[in-house]
């Protein structure tokens, strides 16, 4: 028993050790990209979202971000309850502000000029972007918690690796004869539970090991560069290109939707339109079922080139070039 005991201390001690020099060798030779604890957790109805009452940073060679979400699981300040007939702005690490420190994310700044024309009489903001994530969500919360909302405008970004990810989300398919299908929530799967086990460690969330061990996970790049889903997409043989398309018309059609159509329940009332990214066609694709509605759409455009697997994000200057928003 005492041998056994001791041959477990002596195991113990040396994976204590061997983990503390290899935290020692990453942070001293090489850049990790990304540090920090994951923003999101596994949901059972969206597939994921942002954990509630949250705060972190994220440390990257460009930028150290402060991160905070709200109890409802957005970005932003406490509300005073369900907030009532806000701005909603949907979208991905564009729109949750991957890069930047609280306030600085466009829709808060978007709230903020609001504040400042409008006093107390200015409407609410949520900002419910997510990271690394593709439109499927935005049907699910227009169908929940935004009939509860009621938001008076709804700002939508969309991104030219939305085609991937509606795919690799697996929230929707489209059935036969192209009709939207919503499929059952994907569990959380291996890789989120594993990163549940470290963020329960206290500090262990903030190891350069980890961080460089979740960098592997990048999306593989195309022959151009480009993530591959770009490339396949510009080749024709991207299958989450219709697929994405049908999510945007039906969660435009939500919008749309005048009260009492749908079940008796009022629709997200007033739609507008914002596309961000570079030099590539996805966007205007995306914009299609945008535009045929008439929605304002505002385009935002950065020459910062993007880099892979940060969920769209080009640090910190790339997330001011692209704080832009049209309010009516």
């Amino acid at each position: 028993m005492r041998d056994a005991l001791r041959n477990a201390g002596i195991l113990f001690l040396s994976t204590v050790v061997s983990l503390g020099l290899a935290e020692l060798a990453v942070r001293s030779f090489v850049s990790v990209r990304d540090v920090g604890p994951v923003f999101t957790t596994h949901d059972p109805v969206q597939g994921k979202r942002m954990k509630a009452s949250f705060t972190a940073e994220r440390i990257t060679p460009e930028f150290t971000m402060r991160f905070t979400t709200n109890s409802l699981g957005f970005r932003g300040p406490e509300p005073e309850g369900i907030p009532r007939n806000p701005i909603l702005f949907l979208g991905d690490s564009f729109t949750l502000g991957y890069g930047v420190s609280d306030g600085e994310e466009y829709p808060a700044l978007v709230a903020a000029q609001l504040r400042r024309r409008h006093g107390a009489a200015a409407p609410p903001v949520v900002n419910a972007g997510i990271g690394n994530a593709g439109n499927g969500f935005w049907l699910k919360l227009l169908r929940r918690e935004a009939a509860t909302m009621r938001p008076r405008l709804v700002v939508m970004q969309v991104f030219e690796n939305d085609f991937a990810d509606n795919t690799n989300d697996g929230l929707f398919t489209l059935g036969p004869d192209g009709s939207l299908q919503e499929l059952p929530v994907p569990g959380p799967g291996a890789t989120r539970t594993l990163g549940a086990l470290v963020q329960a460690i206290p500090g262990l969330s903030y190891s350069h090991v980890v961080g460089l061990l979740r960098e592997v996970r990048a999306p593989r790049l195309g022959p151009a560069g480009e993530p591959a889903s770009v490339t396949a997409r510009q080749n024709g043989t991207d299958p989450g290109a219709q697929l994405t398309l049908r999510i945007l018309e039906e969660a435009v059609s939500l919008c749309g939707r005048p009260a009492g159509r749908t079940s008796g329940r009022r629709g997200a009332g007033v739609c507008a339109a914002q596309a961000a990214g570079g030099a590539h066609s996805g966007e205007e694709r995306a914009s299609r079922p945008l535009l045929s509605h008439r929605w304002p759409l505002a385009r935002a455009r950065s020459r910062l080139r993007r880099r892979p697997g940060d969920g769209g994000a080009a640090g910190a200057a790339g997330r001011r070039s692209r704080a832009i928003a049209r309010a009516p």
